[in-house]
């Protein structure tokens, strides 16, 4: 991931919680870590799992506009196709 100057902005090991560990299981990978306000891991949760919650910054437009956020499902992760896909997207 540094490679491509993307960084992991989950840093404690709070994802997953049991009585014996604590363990980093869901990530947020970005290029432009600046449009984030804060990444927040709330201790609430009907399992051992734990959400990740991201709040983005937005620039406040006169005109009413759409914003998309792109994710790729991991469900089925191929590493040669991610790295095809990470080399086509634009630089910052």
């Amino acid at each position: 991931m540094e490679t491509l100057n993307v960084s992991q902005l989950v840093e404690s090991p709070t994802t997953r919680v049991t009585d014996m560990s604590a363990k980093l299981i869901d990530h947020v990978f970005l290029n432009i870590d600046s449009t984030i306000s804060e990444i927040n891991v709330p201790c609430w949760s009907i399992s051992d799992h734990y959400p990740v919650t991201i709040t983005r910054k937005c620039k406040h437009v006169k005109q009413q506009c759409h914003n998309f956020i792109i994710y790729k499902s991991m469900l089925n992760f191929e590493v040669e196709t991610f790295l095809e896909d990470s080399n086509k997207q634009p630089c910052a």
